[in-house]
């Protein structure tokens, strides 16, 4: 399969490696060992001066990058130079799978951050309740009306400074390309005015597809565009904005934008 770094990057080179499963299985529970520690730790945090922010901006983002090198994955990113704004953000993101979780929080550390997920994220062991500690934004995604009123929420933070990043897929296949986009993200730029900057992540899927434990050791590819202006957008034009969306991330995976 070949992705696409300004044309083209082949799976294979990306991908060093196929440890052995009991391999796979050691580097997992040492992951989940420093999920518990770094949950414990960064509980203490909650009860010093801004500790929530400390939490997200700069511990959860290294203990993903501590993930990724206990799984053996190295990050390659082009275009960090985006992520040097002076205005508040909504960074969008493809999402091929779990190191996705991994990648994105580690390449936006040090931002004053907050994220929108899923209302089951609630049920993950410690993450689920530091994130709920720490006031990120909840959505029910089969609500409509509940959707809306959550991304109030992320409306009032956007305008008090803060960035955040949405995942337009909501939840990942085992399909390759993009799935289609959910139309919350757009929204809430429309209400913000904060320009959309666009994630490309090119193989997390390859190397660990998705409901698998199947991880390939690696270098893991990621694409950040320049920021998108969203002033000026209106409601009825969504679709033109989504469809601007998907294709520079389909550009860059070298696949169809089509949904």
């Amino acid at each position: 399969m070949t992705r696409g770094m300004n044309g083209a990057l082949s799976t294979a080179a990306a991908v060093v490696r196929n440890p052995s499963r009991p391999e796979v299985m050691v580097r997992t529970l040492l992951c989940f060992a420093a999920l518990a520690a770094y949950g414990a730790v960064g509980f203490l945090f909650l009860f010093t001066k801004r500790g929530r922010d400390f939490l997200i901006w700069y511990w959860m983002p290294w203990w993903a990058k501590l993930n990724l090198w206990l799984l053996g994955i190295e990050l390659r990113v082009k275009g960090q130079e985006n992520l040097r704004l002076k205005t508040p953000a909504i960074y969008v993101s493809n999402h091929q799978g779990l190191l996705d979780i991994f990648s994105v929080p580690y390449i936006l550390r040090g931002l004053p951050m907050f994220y929108v997920v899923k209302s089951e994220f609630k049920l993950y062991p410690f993450i689920g309740q530091l994130a709920i500690l720490t006031d990120q934004v909840f959505v029910k995604r089969q609500e409509r009306v509940g959707a809306r009123q959550s991304l109030e929420h992320a409306v009032e933070k956007i305008r008090d400074g803060m960035c955040t990043v949405m995942f337009p897929e909501g939840r990942r296949r085992s399909v390759v390309g993009l799935q289609p986009f959910k139309k919350g993200t757009f929204y809430l730029a429309i209400a913000t005015g904060a320009p959309l900057v666009p994630i490309t992540i090119l193989n997390s899927g390859d190397l660990l597809p998705t409901r698998t434990f199947e991880l390939r050791q690696g270098t893991l590819d990621i694409i950040i565009d320049p920021p998108i202006d969203t002033s000026g957008w209106t409601e009825d034009q969504i679709p033109a904005y989504v469809a601007q969306m998907r294709t520079v991330m389909a550009r860059n995976l070298g696949v169809s934008a089509e949904e």
